[in-house]
């Protein structure tokens, strides 16, 4: 009569291994994707990443409640990278981003992301499962700003040419200046490009702050705080002084606490807004004493009143958009802002080369207008209203810590859209982040667990 339960915990076990390692991808996952783009072999190491992620998406189906991937708001979640992966085969198309090949492998990871995040909710078996996941998720993009800043000290450093010129030329650190260190900015190991990455160091660096502030056990709290510092040091290092501003504003929006309490329609509304609500500041930054502190180098073009020359981009897309060409509605595919023609109106801010052709709109709306169009933007404001208001409910209910965090990740992803492109397949790292807090947003809405109520 014992042999029944000893077979059944037996049994157990490599189910419960499992769950584990499943969890422990959600916790990697941002560094596993951007790990070969430092060590190489894309082409290797890209499918098999990709297989890990289907692996651990194919193990949660069947463990899952019946309905779980159905209805409107799965639906809503996955249209969003479902339309990043069809603008990255148009521009692949047009040669305005690569080639055929990464634009598949990106594209699928980036819908597996979202259903990752949506299985990691729902396969849980119960509250403190589920709430180890959250958890997880808000610290994969700290995990990944730890990994970078450990190969960073390690010497692990891209290689930048002291003598270069132009969009690779090297540019002093101005608030390192400030504190009297004369130094360059420096881009990270595993990163996309030095204000890209300060994006998701600057999301983690909040999440660090309000982890902290429930934290309880001595060893959770050291970690934190080392992490923290990591996250400082990472945007020093990288002088992203539009990060370090929306760092602190954010901050301060969960502790009063002001940001938990916002609706998601209005959180949704602020995405189209982006472009005005950063000319408001603009006004603020065109005082004398803020802009000569602010300024990297030189006037013109690189003085902050400009935005360091995002006014001069903004007016050469808009010059394009402003037409509303019928392209707009869906846009021209990845790099639109190429296939249009716009980025030869704004090319001289970066010397009018070959190079800054590329240099994308420095702006989310206006790069989902050029990517996706009209319709790609009305999908990641509601997809962004939608996952806030989720995650605030859930917040409501139980008040957890981890998804507060994910609340802060996804509002300073959000509002440095304002100077980048912010989320988008050009910011990677802040994509995957959010990419899985609507998966997750989504899969805490699918499930109830006993005794959140």
């Amino acid at each position: 009569m014992t042999a029944i339960p000893v077979r059944r915990s037996v049994a157990a076990v490599p189910g419960a291994l499992t769950a584990r390692l499943v969890t422990l991808v959600g916790l990697l996952s941002v560094t596993l994707v951007r790990l070969p783009n430092y060590v190489g072999s894309k082409s290797l190491l890209q499918p098999l990443i990709l297989m890990v992620l289907v692996l651990c998406i194919a193990w949660a189906l069947p463990r899952q409640p019946r309905g779980s991937l159905a209805g409107p708001s799965v639906a809503l979640a996955v249209l969003y990278p479902a339309l990043i992966f069809i603008s990255l085969l148009r521009g692949a198309h047009t040669g305005a981003f690569g080639n055929f090949y990464p634009a598949l492998s990106q594209g699928l990871t980036y819908v597996c992301f979202v259903v990752l995040g949506i299985v990691l909710m729902t396969t849980a078996t119960d509250s403190r499962e589920r709430d180890q996941r959250c958890l997880a998720i808000a610290l994969a993009p700290v995990l990944y700003v730890v990994v970078n800043t450990v190969m960073n000290l390690g010497g692990m450093q891209v290689r930048v040419d002291p003598t270069a010129t132009g969009l690779a030329a090297p540019r002093p650190a101005s608030v390192l200046a400030l504190l009297g260190l004369d130094t360059t900015r420096a881009r990270l190991p595993l990163s996309t490009s030095i204000n890209l990455y300060s994006i998701v160091a600057a999301a983690s660096l909040v999440v660090v702050i309000i982890l902290w502030r429930s934290a309880h056990r001595p060893l959770q709290r050291r970690a934190l705080e080392l992490s923290g510092i990591a996250c400082v040091y990472c945007l020093l290092l990288g002088d992203s002084r539009g990060a370090m501003a929306v760092a602190v504003v954010v901050t301060l929006l969960f502790v009063i606490p002001v940001a938990p309490r916002l609706p998601g329609w209005g959180v949704g509304l602020l995405v189209p807004l982006l472009p005005l609500l950063f000319l408001g500041v603009l006004k603020i930054v065109a005082s004398p004493s803020l802009d000569g502190g602010l300024t990297r180098s030189g006037t013109g073009i690189q003085s902050a009143a400009t935005g360091t020359g995002r006014l001069y981009i903004w007016e050469g897309a808009w010059s394009v958009l402003k037409h509303f060409p019928s392209t707009e509605l869906i846009g021209w595919g990845a790099g639109g802002h190429i296939t249009s023609g716009a980025s030869l109106n704004y090319a001289f801010v970066f010397g009018g080369n070959s190079d800054a052709v590329q240099v994308f709109t420095h702006n989310v709306v206006l790069q989902t207008l050029f990517d996706t169009g009209i319709v790609g933007l009305v999908v990641l404001a509601l997809g962004v209203g939608m996952s806030w208001s989720l995650m605030r409910d859930h917040v409501a209910r139980t008040g957890s810590p981890a998804v507060l965090a994910l609340m802060a990740t996804l509002l300073v992803i959000v509002l440095q859209g304002m100077t980048e492109v912010s989320p988008s397949y050009y910011a990677q790292e802040a994509l995957l982040a959010t990419l899985l807090i609507m998966g997750a947003a989504v899969g805490l809405r699918r499930r109830r667990w006993a005794g959140d109520d």
